[in-house]
């Protein structure tokens, strides 16, 4: 399984003047960098390599895999909530794309926590020859808004990073910050 995001959100789950508020800043001079803040904390949690494992504004998603479930299973979408699914397309036999109509070859599933993609019978065979053959294109997030539980850990995550803007300094050794290691955690390469 592959996933690659087509369109980011348009938005931020928090706003610039929210921001603010919570870090109690009456001023312009650190927009730039609250902004940014924002952003590392949202990243922290949205998307594929966010720790919730879930979409938090609506943003566009391709699902690929080299082949369609065996014995006409069920094709489960990540990074809920699912809002809709665009298409399902894949490369049959020949190497020629082919696009499933919903409705008549699969339905959506979009009232468990995961959304599914369910066919109608079959899946049709796959090209055994094309890596990610088969590719889903997903519409998912909040489209009523991001949970307020969500929001106020990224106004934490942002007052954090406001407050504590370097490292500290114990005895001769630097020690990350909680937000800082929660930050770069998911890029760390471990060998």
């Amino acid at each position: 399984m592959g996933l690659t995001l087509v369109t980011p959100p348009g938005a931020m789950p928090v706003t610039l003047a929210e921001a603010k508020q919570h870090c109690r800043v009456d001023h312009t001079d650190d927009d730039a960098m609250i902004t940014l803040y924002i952003a590392a904390a949202t990243s922290l949690l949205d998307g594929e390599d966010g720790i919730l494992g879930r979409c938090l504004m609506p943003q566009t998603w391709d699902l690929h895999y080299d082949a369609f479930p065996c014995q006409g299973g069920a094709i489960k979408i990540p990074l809920p909530p699912l809002i809709d699914v665009n298409w399902v397309k894949y490369f049959d036999a020949n190497g020629d794309e082919q696009s499933l109509i919903e409705g008549t070859d699969y339905a959506i599933d979009l009232h468990q926590l995961y959304g599914w993609v369910i066919p109608a019978g079959d899946w049709p065979a796959a090209a055994s020859d094309i890596i990610n053959a088969v590719y889903i294109q997903f519409y998912a997030g909040y489209p009523a808004g991001v949970p307020a539980a969500i929001k106020g850990a990224i106004l934490e995550c942002v007052a954090d990073m406001y407050r504590i803007r370097a490292p500290t300094v114990v005895g001769e050794t630097v020690a990350e910050t909680t937000v800082m290691k929660r930050l770069i955690d998911p890029y760390r390469i471990i060998f």
